[in-house]
């Protein structure tokens, strides 16, 4: 186990292969997402690993990694594995992606975890690309439909990230919707103060009607389309009994 951040000179072999078929398949085809995909996983889960056992730990308390793991890192791979310059977005996306994931996936020194326990982690979180990977560990969830026909109507908060944990959290920025009410003359203002009320409760009953017609819709179309898997179901049923019949009648008569 290392004391700051070290991986073995198989893993080594391991990234530079990797990274070479990612130049390889991208020069050949842009479409090669799924050998570039499987590349760039198996990299992260060779560099994950090796953050997550480094004796001391290899984030400080806001999720970042602590100087000195950041600068062994930044050397395996710009100096020794010619990834490119520390700054470089193959370098960035690798270190942010890396240590995001060891701290949203909470893995440290005491499960002395493997590349290949790493990618199994990964597999059972459905993270299939980099791009799955960076917006899984990066924590800020997406609003749910119901959060974003609210946000849309009446407003939601911001969302910032915690400058001491580095989680996402509510900001104090109010972004109004629609419908939101705001001080009378602001740029934002679509509905005077004293319309807002009796204006929003209009809204509730739209938003209810509609809702309401919409289920109907959707249960008359589900009746509809019910009705018409039975009536081709009993028909192919009925094709089949008459040929069953038409082969019992042709066999007793040895055609």
């Amino acid at each position: 186990m290392s004391k700051v951040f070290t991986i073995s000179d198989a893993d080594k072999n391991v990234l530079v292969n990797n990274e070479k078929i990612v130049k390889d398949k991208r020069a050949e085809n842009s479409d090669n997402n799924s050998a570039i995909n499987t590349a760039k996983i198996s990299n992260y889960a060779v560099l994950i690993s090796g953050l997550a056992n480094v004796e001391s730990g290899a984030l400080n308390n806001k999720g970042l990694l602590k100087p000195a793991v950041r600068k062994v890192f930044n050397d395996l791979l710009s100096d020794d594995l010619g990834f490119g310059k520390a700054d470089s977005a193959v370098c960035k996306k690798y270190r942010e992606n890396s240590a995001k994931a060891v701290r949203f996936f909470k893995i440290d020194k005491s499960h002395n975890m493997t590349p290949e326990e790493v990618l199994n982690i990964l597999e059972e979180n459905e993270i299939t690309s980099e791009s799955k990977l960076a917006k899984t560990v990066d924590g800020k969830k997406d609003l749910s439909d119901i959060e974003k026909v609210v946000a849309s109507l009446i407003g939601s908060h911001s969302r910032v990230k915690d400058e001491n944990t580095g989680d996402w959290v509510s900001g104090e920025k109010w972004k109004r919707g629609k419908f939101g009410k705001s001080i009378e003359g602001a740029d934002d203002c679509k509905i005077s103060s004293e319309d807002y009320d009796k204006e929003l409760d209009v809204l509730k009953g739209k938003l209810i009607l509609a809702l309401d017609n919409a289920i109907q819709i959707d249960k008359d179309n589900y009746n509809k389309e019910k009705e018409q898997a039975d009536n081709s179901a009993n028909s192919q049923q009925d094709n089949d009994n008459a040929k069953d019949v038409a082969d019992q009648v042709a066999d007793a008569m040895h055609i």
